[in-house]
């Protein structure tokens, strides 16, 4: 990115809430809580590499919502990276629990945020 860098470096990274449906459902089947590639995971890289950029962080999130129990099953198992249906009676009773029907639509508790990372190369 520095090399091809004019002035700055920017870098936009989601990030994850600590309690997330998406997290705790990785430490189940996986072992380990991950809710994707993600700010905590980006901003440790770059500190290791020697780069701590200035951070802006969005003020609120947005919330994801689906149509369908089967829809947020098929979200769950897209961010899982699943491609049996091995655990979908465990996944869809944890959505059950987690998840809001209002007005039609399940929402997912999570939110989703973004953060900014940016620097100027060579000035870290």
């Amino acid at each position: 990115m520095e090399r091809s860098a004019v002035e700055a470096c920017y870098l936009v990274m989601r990030v994850p809430r600590h309690d997330g449906v998406i997290g705790e459902l990785s430490r189940r089947i996986h072992g380990t809580f991950h809710d994707s590639p993600n700010f905590i995971v980006g901003y440790n890289a770059l500190l290791q590499a020697g780069i701590a950029g200035h951070v802006i962080m969005e003020e609120r999130g947005r919330r994801w919502h689906n149509e369908t129990l089967d829809d947020t099953l098929e979200r769950a198992r897209r961010h899982l990276h699943l491609s049996t249906n091995e655990h979908d009676s465990m996944i869809m009773d944890f959505l059950k629990e987690r998840l809001v029907l209002r007005e039609g639509q399940y929402w997912w508790p999570d939110w989703m945020r973004s953060a900014l990372v940016w620097w100027r190369p060579g000035t870290t």
